[in-house]
Formats: structure tokens, sequence, C-alpha cells
């Protein structure tokens, strides 16, 4: 199963209404993630970027770095694993009631 499936029915499941952002729950949180990873990566997109066919938006965005500072230290980049547990020790202290879901 994909992450994106899985995110998409721990948000649904999330109790008390919407997830606070942080817990990589929603598809954009997901993706700038996964941008933020291949920045680290030090992937550089096309300057043209790519092609999308008629008025299809690209389902994933290029590398892109979280803060422009960043871009020519790509090993400042949080890894997305750590920032995958990072998401997954908050949720758990919601979850624990260790801290506030706003």
């Amino acid at each position: 199963m994909s992450l994106i499936e899985l995110s998409d029915k721990a948000l649904v499941a999330f109790p008390g209404g919407p997830p606070p952002s942080g817990l990589l729950f929603s598809n954009a949180e997901l993706i700038q993630a996964l941008s933020h990873e291949l920045a680290r990566q030090g992937n550089v997109p096309p300057i043209t970027g790519r092609p999308v066919i008629g008025r299809m938006v690209p389902s994933l965005p290029g590398p892109r770095s979280p803060d422009f500072m960043l871009i020519a230290q790509p090993e400042k980049i949080t890894k997305l694993s750590v920032v995958i547990e990072q998401a997954n020790n908050l949720a758990r202290s919601i979850m624990e009631g260790k801290r506030n879901a706003a």
C-alpha cells in the first residue's frame, strides 16, 4: 500500500476532526517532504520542468529546498526518514494525550 493511501486512511480516521500539520497526513505535506528529500539528495530538475500533457498537473514536483539558504547545502536538509519519524512521534504523543492536537 502506498504512503499516500495510508495517509488518506489516517486522515479520515483521525479523532476530533482534521489533524494538525506536521503529521504528514495530507498529500501536500507528503509531496513537500518528498521534494525536500529529492533536493537533499542533490537531484536537479530540468530548467524547463517536465512536460505536462494538456492541463494535467504533475503528481510530484521536482526537487525543492525547504529554505533558500539550503539550496547549495543539501547535506543540511533533514532526511525524509527523519521527517517521517518526527511525524510518527508527534502523532503518537497526540494519541497518548501528551500533546494537544491544536
